[in-house]
């Protein structure tokens, strides 16, 4: 089972205890206890939080300025605290992979601390971690190998900063590489899709931000919006995936009444809102990469500014006669592994005149307003 942790972060000890407990009781599988937000570490306190904590059910992180957290004291100071923690068989420690990689000490503190989970299978209490914030690194499936020969009994973890809504695409493929042995972020508001979909594919976990809380990093969904909107411990390798493909689309409705629609009607299927820039090629290659992976279960999805031309040339013959005569496509259906387009827009608005209002739409002269 892919674990849902809930990335809970505060100023204070009492204030991330309140959090990590909350996340917990609303449905987390684990806290990660983001320790470098704390104003002040206090070991003998923290030590005491995750012993408090359920075995298992929390997550030790204290990342460093330069791997996008907010820790700036004093280097020992932290890794004795990890080290610390690491002796607690409960929990589980991340660590960034570039230090792990460069300190033969924090190395060899962590590993003496872990030595036994380190050396049974399928008990895991380290997580190596690379965070990317310029961007997708160049292979990623390379780097994800490093980490994994720097520490094999450790789950690999990698996360990058993205705007292409392909990279989900990629970030999936990883995780199924590997199942269960790593957890793959795509962060910002276009890799939705990877943090949703983690469990279809087999991930060891995927993060969600804590319940009334900010998110710990870009892109991170809320911890009821993974359990409710997304329905995320029901999703499995055979949901039906749809979805809304434009930008904006974090202002969409869809994903909120289609999931609901979804839910209501017990289907096994999930609907994303999947932001994707202007570019047309960018365009093509997101849903011919979604088509061309069978394991996705991709099925369709709604198509809004700027996309519904690069639809309708994307779909070529495969289009109806509506979608045809207006020029402009704004659904996808995939039929047999071919993609077919449609114009629903036309549709829905001639049957509010006609079977809404009782209004003939030959006898009057309409006027569209908007940019969409």
């Amino acid at each position: 089972m892919t674990l849902l942790i809930a990335s809970v972060a505060a100023e204070d000890l009492a204030t991330l205890r309140k959090r990590a407990l909350a996340a917990l009781s609303a449905g987390a599988d684990v806290a990660e206890l983001r320790l470098d937000a704390l104003t002040h570490l206090e070991p003998v306190a923290v030590r005491a939080l995750c012993n408090e904590l359920p075995p298992g059910g929390w997550i030790a992180t204290c990342r460093p300025v330069r791997d996008g957290g907010a820790y700036s004291g004093d280097p020992e100071q932290r890794l004795a605290l990890l080290a610390s923690l690491a002796g607690i068989e409960a929990g589980i420690i991340d660590f960034e992979y570039r230090e792990w990689r460069a300190n033969p000490r924090a190395r060899q503190m962590l590993s003496e601390a872990l030595q036994s989970r380190l050396a049974t299978p399928g008990a895991p209490g380290l997580i190596v971690s690379q965070h990317e914030l310029g961007g997708r690194p160049a292979d990623v499936h390379k780097l994800l190998a490093e980490i994994e020969a720097a520490c094999p009994q450790a789950i690999a973890k990698l996360a990058w900063q993205s705007d292409d809504a392909a990279d989900n695409l990629l970030a999936l493929d990883a995780v199924r590489a590997r199942p269960h042995r790593r957890i793959v972020v795509c962060m910002g508001a276009a890799g939705l899709a990877a943090r949703v979909l983690a469990g279809k594919c087999g991930a060891y976990a995927t993060y969600a931000s804590a319940p009334d809380a900010a998110p710990t990093a870009p892109g991170q969904v809320s911890l009821p919006d993974m359990l409710d909107r997304y329905r995320f411990h029901l999703l499995d390798r055979e949901t039906r995936v749809y979805g809304v493909v434009g930008d904006p689309v974090q202002q969409s409705v869809g994903p909120a009444g289609f999931n609901s629609v979804f839910a209501r009607a017990a289907m096994d299927a999930i609907y994303l809102p999947l932001l994707l820039g202007p570019d047309e090629s960018a365009f093509g290659r997101f849903v011919e990469g979604c088509l061309a992976r069978e394991w996705l279960g991709f099925a369709g999805a709604s198509v809004t500014h700027p996309h519904k031309i690069h639809a309708l040339r994307l779909a070529g013959a495969r289009i109806d006669a509506t979608a045809r005569r207006i020029g402009a496509v704004n659904t996808l259906v995939v039929r047999d592994s071919e993609l077919w387009g449609y114009n629903t827009d036309y549709v829905g608005a001639h049957a509010t005149f006609t079977d809404v209002l009782g209004v003939e739409t030959r006898a009057i002269r309409a006027h569209v307003l908007g940019a969409g």
